[in-house]
């Protein structure tokens, strides 16, 4: 027989159907924020690392390049004995010549070129005048010395020197 709590259960007026208690969707506001601040982290790291990996692979090509710049006569079977003048050398403009020494006078020197053409350049306090890698005086330089000078033309027709380079 029936208990009267087991009657009362199965009355059809108790059976009523109560909603369900969990939600439809398994996400609740909170969730979504969370997967939304997990997924801007994980993107930042990402950019962080690929920026970091640039910045590495930049420092890497400075680092290469540098190092070559260093090494270049080295890398090209470099330059050991000085300058040398240049052979059929026509690289110059007007504002420029190379050629011998013929005289040297307090001044002004005269040069040769290899045409055979004999060029007058004006040398002044302000007249650098280099060989090798060091600066050297009018006095240093000698008949038959191949220079190389850069200047301006004056209305004399003559060379006024800024630089002269001794290749010899």
């Amino acid at each position: 027989m029936e208990t009267i709590n087991e009657a009362k259960n199965n009355r059809p007026e108790n059976k009523t159907s109560k909603p369900d208690a969990s939600p439809k969707s398994s996400q609740t506001p909170h969730s979504r924020i969370f997967k939304i601040v997990v997924t801007l982290l994980a993107e930042l790291i990402l950019l962080i690392g690929v920026f970091s990996l640039g910045m590495n692979v930049g420092f890497k090509k400075a680092g290469f390049t540098y190092d070559w710049s260093q090494n270049y006569s080295n890398n090209f079977g470099g330059r050991l004995t000085p300058i040398q003048a240049p052979p059929n050398s026509q690289l110059f403009n007007a504002h420029g010549l190379d050629g011998t020494i013929l005289t040297i006078d307090k001044g002004s020197i005269i040069l040769k070129d290899e045409d055979g053409n004999e060029k007058t350049v004006d040398v002044s306090a302000q007249t650098t005048i280099r060989q090798n890698f060091k600066n050297i005086t009018a006095a240093d330089l000698k008949t038959g010395e191949e220079i190389v000078v850069i200047g301006e033309p004056n209305p004399r027709g003559q060379i006024e020197a800024k630089l002269i380079r001794a290749l010899n």
